[in-house]
């Protein structure tokens, strides 16, 4: 048997601006092409079996109505639409997006990182 396919930067194929080309991704680790999903059978099932679609329904309800409150959250959530969660952030606070490598944030001590994090540590020296 042949070992996996391992993909590389190079195998990611953008076009002249910069952007992913038609059936091609940015994730390399993602999910090789056919691997068996849960959510593609299901639809699968309800295509060939649309009679099956009204009855999950009625299940679902029996069961908000008996108590079961995942299913109520289900139900609500469909119906109306997941509630956005809003946050507020009053004052002046200076933006700050720095994009670090996964494995240098996983072997270094906060205080490395950023100049923010020494801030927070209270180890920079005030005005600066």
């Amino acid at each position: 048997m042949a070992p996996p396919y391992e993909a590389t930067v190079e195998d990611i194929v953008r076009d002249a601006k910069g952007r992913l080309t038609k059936g091609h991704s940015g994730n390399l680790a993602g999910m090789p092409v056919g691997t068996p999903s849960l959510t593609r059978a299901f639809k699968k099932r309800l295509k060939n079996h649309p009679e099956e679609e009204d009855k999950i329904i009625e299940a679902a309800i029996k069961c908000a109505i008996l108590g079961d409150m995942r299913a109520t959250e289900l139900l609500w959530n469909r119906a109306d639409g997941k509630v956005a969660e809003k946050h507020l952030v009053e004052g002046a606070m200076p933006l700050v997006i720095q994009f670090v490598p996964a494995q240098r944030l996983i072997e270094s001590k906060p205080a490395e990182i950023s100049p923010v994090a020494q801030l927070v540590e209270g180890k920079k020296e005030e005005g600066v």
